[in-house]
């Protein structure tokens, strides 16, 4: 029986409130023959995706991440990885914790400023929708859907723009770097060797299924929910 993995990357924030952290979540499944082993290579996998200067990459991940991210090695700053079993839930099966290198440019970016990494399973000969249950579309099968994921890379330093006219997009090199890092993640030969893969999860198919492919686009993203409080209101 294969295992489904949820891995959080937790990365604690000046503020030090829990709500004001940012997670990035990753999934992967097995053969069934690790068992919960394997979430050792996982954490180690999901380290090498933020650290690790890759062939053709122009800097680690880490360069990017604003200064809103802590850096250290403390409870209070490191990284935290939890990884889960997916389908039962409950506690994390590891927690392991690293250093995030430090910034290229002590400086950042709105905390909601994100770059999507986009990613797919296998959708030959899956239908975007397929007719099901009651009239009307509530009740269709979106089948592509559920193999698809993102993650939103972030909050960002503003070494990550360029201007495209008056238009300010990421830097191209930013984007391909994230590609890169993807790409490496879903090719991981160490977890190859254990018969893990980087995988799409939706738990209305209760199924999870091999990422084959990664994209990013040349606009941030938006999540509002990591904007930081306002500490003051000034009234004119």
């Amino acid at each position: 029986m294969s295992n489904i993995y949820k891995a959080v990357v937790v990365m604690k924030t000046g503020t030090g409130l829990t709500e004001d952290q940012v997670t990035n979540t990753f999934h992967f499944l097995d053969d069934g023959a690790v068992g919960v082993g394997g979430a050792g290579v996982i954490s180690d996998a999901l380290q090498d995706f933020y650290l690790t200067d890759h062939a053709g990459q122009s800097d680690p991940l880490s360069d990017y991440l604003s200064v809103e991210v802590n850096r250290g090695s403390g409870p209070s700053d490191a990284v935290d990885i939890k990884v889960y079993d997916a389908v039962a839930g409950g506690s994390p099966i590891l927690v392991e914790s690293f250093e995030m290198a430090a910034p290229a440019v002590a400086d950042g970016l709105p905390g909601e400023v994100a770059i999507c990494l986009s990613y797919a399973a296998d959708l030959s000969g899956i239908a975007e929708e397929t007719p099901a249950g009651a009239p009307g579309p509530a009740g269709d099968i979106h089948g592509r859907a559920r193999r698809r994921g993102r993650i939103f890379f972030g909050p960002l330093t503003p070494f990550t723009t360029e201007l495209d006219g008056t238009v300010v997009r990421p830097l191209q090199y930013v984007t391909e770097d994230l590609r890169i890092c993807g790409a490496a993640l879903r090719d991981s030969s160490a977890l190859a060797a254990l018969n893990i893969a980087w995988a799409v999860y939706s738990p209305t198919a209760g199924a999870a299924y091999p990422i084959v492919e990664v994209s990013t686009d040349n606009a941030f993203d938006t999540q509002r929910r990591r904007g930081v409080a306002p500490t003051a209101r000034v009234t004119a």
